[in-house]
């Protein structure tokens, strides 16, 4: 389209015949425009490179994909950074602390630890007369115990710090029931709590007058977030459709969605967005799982993925399939199977 301003070695200006190799903000006002958007406007479609410069910018994308094996760890590593791991993985050098035999795999550092570090810098390190006696007061100070009470046992006990309790098992109690006291404050102060109930659960809860919590459990707040929240997986563009099931606008996240619920409007399939429900991994670590649709008059919940998306929640979706009925895939398993309802 523009074969009269693109060479293999430059580029030239078609308002006032500049030459480059490739266009930026910094040199665009001396190619003859503004800025790049008034390039594209006047424009469209203009190359931002040479075809010298453009070629080596795709080779050195396809370098960037390739990986090499280290001889030594075993590890997969960028080619364009597997020198400056072999300077790492093959560096052995010892401590320059002399009392130290440990050995540094990395050529930036000279110690093994922050230990090691003071323990060699501090030994011919000189205190001026000054300092010595400052050192001396400091150490020949006595304490100032002071008098407090204990939150948990109500023991009276001395400390020359402010505490809350006297002891570690009443730390402890302590920490198990922290809304019995304010953490922000030093001095002791005992808050106010408030009855409340549960927005989601209708659980009776008590909640310190300062706090904004309006859950009873973390499950609760997360529902009341999910309820509430206008997307929530990721920063693409939102989708409002009128569902005809529910009588209100829906946020939908994807075309698969809107699709989906059409299908299931035209139909006559009554349908909901679910709550998320709960599951653990294989670490014991508990997560949330969010389908996007459910079919309460056939119990079934529908999630239409790509093949990627299939790929990292493997894990996710075997567990959450043994607790519910669960059809997932790509869009057209999913039109297969409300077709067939």
């Amino acid at each position: 389209m523009y074969e009269e301003y693109v060479f293999d070695d430059y580029l030239i200006s078609p308002i006032n015949g500049h030459k480059c190799k490739r266009l930026l903000a910094m040199n665009i006002k001396v190619f003859g425009f503004s800025s790049l958007d008034e390039l594209d406007k006047e424009y469209p479609g203009f190359p931002r490179y040479c075809n010298s410069s453009w070629k080596k910018l795709l080779e050195r994308i396809e370098k960037n994909k390739e990986y090499k094996k280290c001889d030594n760890c075993g590890k997969r590593i960028l080619i364009t950074s597997h020198k400056r791991h072999m300077k790492k993985c093959l560096y052995n050098a010892k401590c320059k602390n002399e009392s130290c035999t440990n050995i540094i795999n990395s050529p930036y550092n000279k110690f093994c630890s922050n230990s090691c570090s003071a323990s060699f810098n501090n030994k011919n390190r000189k205190h001026s007369d000054k300092t010595k006696e400052k050192i001396a007061k400091s150490l020949k100070k006595e304490k100032k115990y002071k008098n407090f009470q204990c939150i948990v046992c109500n023991d009276n006990f001395l400390s020359y710090k402010s505490r809350y309790t006297c002891s570690k098992k009443c730390l402890n109690i302590l920490n198990k029931n922290s809304n019995l006291y304010d953490r922000t404050n030093m001095n002791k102060i005992y808050t106010t709590l408030i009855l409340l109930t549960c927005k989601i659960c209708n659980k009776k809860f008590y909640k310190q007058s300062k706090s904004k919590r309006s859950t009873c459990s973390r499950e609760c707040y997360i529902l009341s977030i999910t309820n509430n929240k206008k997307y929530q997986n990721g920063s693409r563009k939102n989708i409002y459709y009128f569902s005809k099931s529910e009588n209100k606008t829906i946020c939908l996240e994807s075309s698969w969605e809107l699709k989906t619920a059409q299908i299931l409007d035209q139909l006559e399939i009554s349908w909901i967005r679910p709550s998320p429900i709960k599951w653990i991994d294989g670490k014991n670590i508990s997560h949330y799982y969010y389908p996007d649709f459910y079919l309460p008059d056939y119990n079934v919940y529908l999630d239409p993925k790509n093949p990627y998306c299939m790929e990292l929640d493997k894990e996710k979706i075997s567990v959450v399939s043994k607790e519910i009925n669960l059809i997932y895939g790509d869009i057209a398993i999913i039109l297969n199977y409300i077709n067939d309802l």
